[in-house]
């Protein structure tokens, strides 16, 4: 059985989801849209430290990890070309590196089975998903699909 709350020096006061059996707080992240955080009770004390190096790197690399982003959407096939050429007004192959960067948005950031999961609004680029993406420890993404 796990507490009903912890209180970090990271995050302040985190309380346990009892349904995802995760630790959750929202926190003032300026880049983040949301800001809600959460690390699976199960191995709480590595996702604690993962993810304040993760948000220590991303309060850095926020602004160029959606360049990154947009490689990886395009490299997995994420977002239709119809869609890419209906929100540009012209075919997507044709576009200035970094145009995706206005359509995402940082929403949430959750540590679970041992790896950072980040997640992405695609303003409407997909009606009703999102993106996930897996962060390695290198703080580089090991994958990134559509959820």
């Amino acid at each position: 059985m796990f507490k009903h709350k912890v209180t970090t020096d990271e995050f302040g006061v985190m309380t346990l989801n009892d349904t995802t059996e995760n630790y959750e707080t929202e926190i003032d992240i300026p880049y983040m849209r949301l800001g809600k955080i959460s690390i699976s009770a199960d191995g709480f004390e590595v996702g604690l430290k993962r993810m304040k190096a993760f948000l220590t790197w991303m309060n850095v690399n926020h602004r160029g990890f959606k360049l990154t982003l947009e490689y990886e959407i395009q490299e997995y096939d994420l977002i239709w070309d119809d869609v890419w050429d209906s929100v540009l007004g012209k075919d997507w192959v044709e576009a200035d590196e970094g145009f995706l960067e206005n359509h995402l948005s940082y929403v949430s950031v959750n540590f679970n089975r041992g790896a950072i999961y980040l997640w992405i609004d695609t303003s409407g680029l997909h009606i009703d998903h999102m993106i996930r993406v897996t962060m390695n420890d290198a703080m580089q993404v090991a994958c990134c699909e559509m959820m």
